[in-house]
């Protein structure tokens, strides 16, 4: 038998998003599938943005050529978007419901969660994020509904964020995409100047109160 040896690390969401979508993390064929419903993944969502601890995750780490037991890849995860050898990987042996609803709200797969209809697509409301409603701050919506569609005309008026990217085709005639801005995207560059760019070009009413949107959002940008 090999020598049993075991570590813990904090993991944050930038670098947690990245190993799950290169393929690094994945989840053992004998686990059940996500079964998490949108109430439950906004829920997770409300507690990250609050900073609360999101729980213990365990891995095992194997050789991907050599595995112990058949795995597949997170859901919405394309097989196409990791490397093509990975010389690690980790079982995800408990947290797989966290992990896999963490990738859900903030990629936006085009795919619906199970025993779903429609894809969930998840908004922080600007208003809400600043008077510490933290509860109504986070809304789950399914794609083309006529609340999904309002939430996208405050993410244009700087009002709301996106946690993870919006089809093109659900914006208005003559919106453009290119001084929008989704959480995903303030997790993967500079926050402060990307918020910033956003909330000046999109002419928001919380421009003044940059500082303490910043102050807000550190929990998830951190």
């Amino acid at each position: 038998m090999g020598k049993f040896s075991s570590s813990h690390h904090h993991i944050g969401i930038p670098d947690l998003l990245s190993s799950v979508h290169g393929h690094e993390y994945q989840i053992p064929e004998f686990q059940r599938k996500l079964v998490w419903k949108p109430e439950q993944i906004r829920q997770l969502l409300v507690s990250l943005v609050q900073g609360h601890f999101a729980g213990t995750l365990l891995m095992l780490k194997f050789n991907p050529m050599k595995p112990p037991f058949a795995h597949r890849l997170i859901h919405g995860v394309s097989s196409s978007s990791g490397p093509s050898h990975l010389t690690t990987a980790y079982s995800i042996l408990d947290g797989q419901q966290r992990i896999s609803s963490v990738y859900y709200a903030f990629h936006h797969p085009s795919v619906s969660l199970p025993k779903g209809r429609e894809p969930y697509r998840f908004f922080l409301k600007l208003r809400e994020l600043l008077s510490e409603d933290f509860d109504g701050a986070v809304a789950a919506e399914p794609e083309g509904s006529p609340e999904f569609r309002t939430l996208v005309d405050e993410w244009i008026r700087g009002e709301a964020l996106p946690f993870g990217p919006i089809d093109p085709s659900f914006l208005p005639r003559g919106a453009s995409l290119r001084h929008l801005k989704t959480l995903y995207e303030l997790l993967s560059g500079s926050s402060g100047d990307l918020l910033q760019k956003y909330l000046k070009r999109t002419k928001s009413p919380y421009l003044q109160y940059q500082g303490k949107l910043s102050d807000r959002l550190s929990p998830l940008l951190d």
